[in-house]
């Protein structure tokens, strides 16, 4: 017996072992990506608040500028002026995913800035990335805020055209001091509400719900390292037990000649109650806070002014 289970055991971890390199570096996973199509005429500024309507020359050259730079660092770019108030991070992050992903299309490349204008406390301002854009500036966002911020008027304060043209240069000139970078071998992004990773592989962006192999690597190192410390703890556990000869049995001690039952009864020494709660149909309970309504990928984050 002892040397059967010495061999089925290395015998089952190289089977699981090859099954793991199989799943995490053979088999490939869908690549979600969609790229850049090419067309910078959706890139764009929108005004929801009304701000540049005596100054529409000055709205006209920062769309031509949102397109330029879409063409230059090849990417849907869209800056958003909102002048709704959203009381959470995650209410108005859901809303620039969601519009995003309305205008361009689930896990293309491009980044969406909205500048909250509505006069509220605090004022929410946001950036979604989405695509190649998330390696790109998941890591500078805060870097990217506090420059745009010297532009804005914190909050309380009334924004004017000359302040949101500022920013939005600002923003965009950020987008291209970041936006030529090549991101490591080691960058990877994991977004939650999706599932989805974005990672690079042999040149390639990937969007995938398949884990990247650089973290499949390592959690393989971990996983080999745990099987080591198992296999060497199960070899002596199955070694010492098997060392005597003789039988554990307790029967070998007792005399059945002398033994026998001469009284049988039920006795109920513990009792259990178990209890289930029963699920009711009925109104009042509170509702959710809602969710994506796209499946697409992103990045990005909220800031306060």
């Amino acid at each position: 017996m002892k040397k059967k289970l010495l061999f089925i055991i290395p015998t089952l971890s190289l089977i699981l072992a090859g099954a793991v390199v199989f799943n995490l570096f053979i088999r490939k996973g869908e690549n979600l990506g969609k790229g850049f199509d090419g067309d910078i005429s959706g890139s764009r500024v929108i005004d929801s608040t009304g701000m540049f309507t005596y100054d529409q020359d000055i709205l006209e050259e920062l769309d031509s500028l949102a397109k330029e730079y879409s063409d230059k660092l090849d990417m849907n770019i869209c800056i958003y002026l909102s002048e709704k108030w959203y009381n959470s991070d995650d209410a108005v992050q859901i809303f620039c995913d969601d519009t995003y992903d309305e205008i361009y299309g689930e896990d293309t490349d491009g980044v969406f800035y909205m500048i909250d204008l509505s006069g509220s406390s605090p004022a929410r301002d946001c950036i979604s990335t989405s695509g190649k854009a998330v390696l790109l500036y998941e890591k500078e966002l805060d870097g990217i805020f506090e420059r745009i911020n010297t532009h804005l008027p914190s909050e309380g304060n009334t924004a004017y055209p000359d302040d949101i043209d500022g920013a939005v240069r600002e923003f965009l000139s950020q987008l291209e001091r970041y936006g030529n970078k090549k991101p490591g071998f080691f960058s990877s992004y994991h977004d939650k509400s999706s599932g989805k990773y974005f990672y690079y592989k042999g040149g390639e962006f990937i969007v995938s719900k398949k884990r990247p192999p650089v973290t499949n690597l390592l959690m393989l190192l971990i996983t080999a390292v745990i099987g080591t410390v198992t296999g060497v703890i199960t070899y002596f556990s199955i070694k010492s037990k098997y060392k005597f000869k003789t039988s554990a049995n307790p029967g070998v001690y007792v005399s059945h000649e002398e033994s026998r039952l001469t009284e049988q009864s039920d006795t109920f020494i513990r009792s259990y109650v178990t209890k289930h709660k029963i699920e009711t149909s009925s109104g009042g309970g509170s509702s959710s806070g809602g969710g994506h309504s796209h499946s697409g990928g992103h990045g990005g984050g909220v800031h306060h002014r």
